[in-house]
């Protein structure tokens, strides 16, 4: 048993650090690839842009979700609401 969880704890550490890297890396690859007008083959690997749009929406719909939430949770309370899924997943925490 605790063979797998230090091999977990490894394996996450090691997930971070790289996720660490990437998060460096990509500025610079947005950068080349909008430099190669969005596309870069290289080493067996094609390499594109993809952009996103984040909106900003208006105190009449911003109220509208707020209201849902509470609709929701009302509905969790009262027992209308049934679960459509339920599942686990390890949390791990660094002790210091």
């Amino acid at each position: 048993m605790s063979k797998i969880l230090k091999q977990y704890q490894e394996t996450k550490g090691a997930i971070d650090i790289l996720q660490k890297e990437l998060d460096e890396l990509k500025p610079k690859v947005v950068e080349i690839l909008e430099d190669a007008e969005g596309k870069v083959e290289i080493s067996g690997a094609s390499f594109s842009l993809r952009s996103s749009i984040t909106y900003q929406y208006s105190n009449k719909v911003i109220n509208l979700g707020n209201e849902i939430k509470l609709l929701k949770k009302e509905e969790i309370e009262n027992g209308t609401a049934t679960i459509a899924k339920e599942s686990s997943s390890p949390v791990m925490k660094i002790i210091k």
